[in-house]
């Protein structure tokens, strides 16, 4: 399906990358100047094996259910309630104190973010030892192939200094294998170097968007990282890069690295043939049978969509979007618009305006609400609702338990089955389907973010016309004759933030949209005020361990599971 097949390569070298990484994997034992292996390459079809398998680490860590917890609970749109009675989606708690902001620095979703993007970066500096040393002469390739193969791996190791600098702040980011025990960096050191490389790597990389170098790093995805590394630059430390951010963004726009194109529906980027799609600027290769589904949709579905979608697993019902209403029925009204997601679409979006449902015309909107039916079939309920047709609700209660609504609890600790709308931006099939049944590839890059990312940098410059760049993503989310456009008078910050979190919901960056705005550490639903320093998450105590350079961030004690 795919044209660049990342998927398969030979059993040699996964071995060779799984032995020559025991750091990424094993967080007690980090031996940085021991996953050198003996490596000789003797033709392209082994070197094509390596190239690709610095992608396949790329593919673990940005599909990684847990990573992926870490960067969305914390936000404000996403939720992951407790159900039963604190059975089920409490998962030990972890995914509760993400939302609460009271991270135990033992918690399995930011040990496990830490692992794999620590994991891409070695991983990465494997590769480019590789390909420095190879003969390319020998094997019939040329300099510049080199050159593209350094440069790929140069920006996957970028991505992964940026995701775990985002999080953690202030980390070790080795530039080669050859070091012992690398030193701790700050955020403003990092985004340097992310800098300066981005700065001389994307040159030797090829334009898009093309068949051929669809699902690898281009000269856009390269700018679209330094795009995401100045909008947000104050997040770092760094002064503000409105003017930079904003010439990068009409450069791409305007075609500078190559050909892309918003897409006519809002569907069509998560749609099963994605990899055509020319809005995204860097989606993640995905296939059933070669690499299995991404953990995360499990985590989506309700149990009971098994039978909902004809699918072939059952989900495991744990995330949701933030509740709108209160047990009574009252909308909540949380300052800036965190919070309640839902309830901030228009009645005539399409996204919203029909539940997803596989008998609606493409799949219905984007979201599962309301009674969970199709010709299918129906999901059921297990627990409250045993045997009982499931109707999601855009509350978060015990309504099982019969007591007064106005009188029930809403918190994390108080869900039920069908607590929660969900998220389906990724249209599902049912099995039978076997040639679209998950086959898309996972978005990490598309070009809309890159549109509503100019209109925030001239808003925030005094740049007037900014919201025409909103308009010409958002018009495709209406029928004709149904959308009403921004002016730049109706569309202030606040406004602007709120939108880009409805197109964005689920794309894991609205945590750093709140961060940028100052808005991270508000209420919100069953969430109180934070200290700034949440911003960053605790580093492992095991990474503490197995470096003795690294010191933990402020507001965390060196015990493990401790706060400050």
């Amino acid at each position: 399906m795919k044209s660049f097949k990342i998927f398969p390569f030979s059993l040699s070298v996964i071995l060779a990358l799984q032995l020559s990484l025991p750091a990424c994997v094993d967080l007690e034992e980090t031996l940085y100047s021991e996953i050198v292996p003996d490596t000789y390459v003797t033709g392209q079809e082994q070197l094509n094996s390596i190239v690709a398998s610095t992608y396949v680490w790329f593919r673990l860590a940005a599909t990684d259910r847990k990573w992926y917890s870490a960067s969305e609970l914390a936000a404000d749109q996403i939720v992951g309630v407790a159900k039963d009675n604190g059975a089920g989606s409490y998962d030990g708690g972890r995914q509760v104190e993400l939302h609460w902001h009271k991270y135990s620095q033992t918690n399995e979703c930011l040990e496990s973010a830490w692992d794999v993007w620590t994991k891409l970066i070695a991983g990465s500096n494997l590769n480019i030892d590789i390909f420095q040393e190879a003969d390319y002469e020998m094997i019939g390739l040329t300099e510049a192939d080199r050159k593209r193969h350094i440069a790929e791996a140069m920006m996957l190791r970028a991505i992964g200094f940026f995701e775990l600098m985002d999080m953690f702040g202030n980390i070790p980011a080795p530039e080669d294998i050859y070091v012992d025990l690398p030193e701790q960096r700050t955020p403003q050191q990092v985004f340097e170097m992310i800098d300066r490389d981005i700065k001389e790597y994307t040159q030797y990389l090829p334009k898009g968007w093309n068949a051929s170098t669809y699902g690898r790093i281009t000269q856009a995805a390269a700018k679209m990282l330094q795009m995401r590394l100045y909008f947000n630059a104050a997040n770092y430390g760094m002064p503000e890069h409105w003017t930079e951010c904003r010439d990068i963004c009409r450069s791409i726009i305007n075609g500078e690295y190559g050909n892309y194109e918003l897409a006519k529906t809002f569907y069509e980027p998560f749609d099963w043939n994605n990899d055509t799609s020319k809005e995204i600027v860097l989606g993640v290769s995905m296939d059933e049978t070669l690499t299995g589904r991404p953990e995360i949709f499990y985590t989506w579905n309700h149990r009971g969509a098994r039978d909902f979608y004809g699918l072939g697993y059952r989900g495991n019902n744990q995330l949701g979007l933030s509740p709108s209403k209160d047990p009574a029925g009252n909308d909540y009204n949380f300052q800036h618009k965190l919070g309640t997601p839902f309830k901030h679409y228009d009645k005539k979006d399409l996204r919203v305006s029909e539940p997803a449902n596989p008998d609606k015309a493409n799949g219905g909107g984007m979201f599962l609400y309301g009674e969970m039916k199709s010709k299918l079939g129906s999901a059921k309920g297990e627990k409250e609702y045993n045997k009982q047709v499931i109707s999601l609700v855009d509350q978060v209660a015990r309504f099982a338990s019969g007591k007064d609504p106005a009188q029930l609890e809403s918190t994390v600790m108080h869900g039920e089955e069908n607590s929660c709308y969900r998220w389906n931006r990724y249209r599902i099939y049912a099995s039978a389907e076997v040639s679209k049944y998950f086959k898309y590839d996972y978005v990490w890059m598309r070009l809309s973010e890159v549109y509503y990312t100019l209109a925030e940098c001239m808003l925030r410059l005094g740049e007037a016309g900014y919201s025409q760049w909103v308009n010409q993503v958002k018009k495709r989310n209406f029928n004709e004759g149904d959308f009403v456009p921004y002016t730049d008078a109706t569309l202030d910050l606040d406004e602007l933030l709120c939108d880009r979190g409805r197109e964005f919901i689920g794309e894991s960056l609205r945590r750093r949209d709140l961060i940028r705005y100052g808005y991270f550490n508000l209420p919100w639903w069953d969430k109180d005020a934070s200290s700034p320093l949440k911003k960053i998450f605790p580093i492992p105590p095991k990474a503490l361990f197995s470096n003795t350079k690294l010191v933990q961030n402020e507001g965390y004690s060196s015990a493990s599971g401790i706060e400050e």
